[in-house]
């Protein structure tokens, strides 16, 4: 007779923690939905978050990885919030969301909720705005980063180029859009300048 394996599953208070520190959205970059929110009932939430493993919480689950010790299997940092929808795409497809990516998604997550705690709501309008050109620019001109950080801060002065705060909310996709497009130019070769005798 077989022994079922155990499940390395996280506490309570990890869980928590998992959704509060991204204000309880989903981490996917391209999802993003809110998972909380208020019940019929005044004294009970709706939550459709879960905190999932970025890798498995047993051997044969997606992304297992058995170095890990099941103390660290179950740690926060092996966790990631999602919506139920994310949860069950990114372990239904584990070759093409690694646990790699999974945890940029986290990273991305956390920083953009960082810079939304405690500012008011102009300010969070005033961010988004900035954040909005940023995309808007990347998406329809297929600018070079250079030339989008050039026309992002000529409009908005006192953000510097290296703000990390305007880079934390950006999406995901355009960041990598942004990072190929750097890479590509830098590859191509300089333009002959010599002249014909």
């Amino acid at each position: 007779m077989t022994t079922p394996f155990s499940r390395d599953d996280f506490p309570e208070p990890t869980k928590r923690a998992l959704g509060a520190r991204v204000n309880h959205r989903c981490s996917n970059p391209d999802c993003r939905a809110p998972t909380s929110g208020p019940q019929v009932d005044p004294s009970k939430a709706v939550n459709l978050g879960v905190a999932a493993h970025i890798t498995a919480a047993a051997p044969g689950g997606p992304r297992y990885d058995p170095s890990l010790a099941p103390e660290q299997r179950a740690d926060i940092t092996n966790g990631i919030w999602l919506c139920q929808t994310c949860a069950k795409l990114v372990d239904n497809d584990p070759a093409r969301f690694t646990a790699d990516t999974i945890r940029e998604w986290k990273s991305t997550a956390e920083r953009a909720a960082d810079v939304l705690v405690g500012k008011t709501a102009w300010k969070r309008d005033e961010g988004r705005q900035i954040v909005d050109k940023w995309v808007s620019l990347a998406y329809t001109d297929g600018m070079a980063p250079s030339t989008l950080r050039s026309s992002h801060f000529h409009d908005h002065p006192g953000h510097e180029d290296s703000d990390p705060h305007v880079a934390a909310a950006l999406p995901y996709r355009v960041r990598r859009r942004c990072a190929r497009s750097t890479t590509q130019s830098s590859a191509e070769p300089p333009a002959q300048t010599g002249t014909t005798s």
